[in-house]
């Protein structure tokens, strides 16, 4: 009796289920003289998505800094950081560094996404990840002009410091670090 109700009660949630409206949290840290109001982004973002909690709008209209992961300065030349620490050595490829089943997913995800198996072969596993994922997003409508991190810096004006946490130059040399096995 207990199995058939749990079925029944599944089944009709499932069909009464509806999307969920779900925006990102923010936390709110006070003292005796300051407000920190901590807020998770994401770099690439869907044009339609609507993202913004009305509590971080009202704490960024009276914000003295707003710190960032990294800059957003389009002037920052990152592809040129990145392209050195992103390549292997040029006696490795990366189906070296896959199992055969890492093979056939990375196959998969090149003719789900159009990638060259040829680029892709030349670089590190974290790029590959990276680039993956970007071709994933784009796919979706996203493109990293539309990031929560632009978008706050292009309608924060000028009443706030805008700094960042790290530089890119130390988040490229954080990927290249992580450990080659995949």
């Amino acid at each position: 009796m207990i199995r058939r109700l749990t079925f029944y009660t599944l089944a009709t949630c499932l069909f009464v289920a509806t999307p969920a409206l779900a925006l990102p949290p923010v936390w709110t840290v006070r003292d005796a003289d300051s407000e920190i109001v901590l807020f998770g982004s994401i770099h690439i973002l869907p044009p339609a998505l609507d993202w913004r909690p009305p509590p971080l709008d009202a704490a960024l209209k009276v914000a003295d800094d707003l710190w960032l992961e990294i800059p957003t300065d389009p002037g920052t030349a990152a592809a040129a950081l990145v392209a050195p620490l992103a390549r292997l050595p040029a006696h490795q490829t990366l189906d070296g560094l896959l199992s055969r089943a890492g093979r056939a997913r990375l196959r998969r995800g090149e003719e789900t996404h159009g990638l060259s198996s040829a680029a892709l072969q030349t670089l590190r596993p974290w790029m590959v990840e990276v680039v993956l994922s970007g071709a994933q997003a784009a796919k979706q409508g996203a493109n990293a002009g539309g990031g929560v991190e632009q978008i706050l810096t292009a309608d924060l004006g000028r009443t706030a410091r805008l700094t960042a946490f790290e530089t890119q130059d130390q988040q490229t040399e954080l990927f290249a670090g992580a450990s080659p096995r995949v």
